[in-house]
């Protein structure tokens, strides 16, 4: 789709750009799924330390854990060093970097779209945390 705005002319994409908007400006958020009560109750039971409220992505639905026993179970997946193994320096910024050269040279050969190299580029790339799902 954008690839093909770019085509348009400037009264064409001033039409798109204003229908588009008008689309979004009569959009409703969708309705909540849980009542009043269960999201006072929710929001009671994630004051508590002692317990995990996680939301699910994929299954859209919340579940309840002890939060001691999510620890136990994400420092057991965590210390196989089969499945993971630990790492002196984040690679991220230098992988960051790697792909940027590649962009660059990309460019330099005109084998990428100016507009494309701006998409993929990537700015201050890092590990932020470790999230475990409820099926641990």
């Amino acid at each position: 789709m954008e690839d093909s705005i770019t085509k348009l002319s400037a009264v064409e994409k001033l039409t798109v750009r204003t229908r588009i908007s008008g689309v979004l400006s009569r959009a409703h958020a969708p309705s909540p799924n849980v009542t009043a009560s269960e999201m006072k109750t929710l929001q009671h039971l994630r004051k508590d330390k002692s317990r995990l409220v996680i939301t699910e992505d994929k299954g859209n639905c919340t579940v309840i854990m002890d939060r001691k026993d999510y620890d136990e179970k994400v420092k057991e997946l965590l210390g196989e060093e089969s499945t993971y193994k630990f790492l002196k320096k984040d690679p991220t910024k230098k992988t960051e970097r790697d792909m940027n050269g590649i962009l660059l040279k990309m460019k330099r050969e005109e084998t990428i779209k100016p507009y494309k190299i701006f998409e993929r580029t990537n700015r201050d790339s890092s590990f932020r945390r470790t999230k475990g799902t409820a099926q641990l």
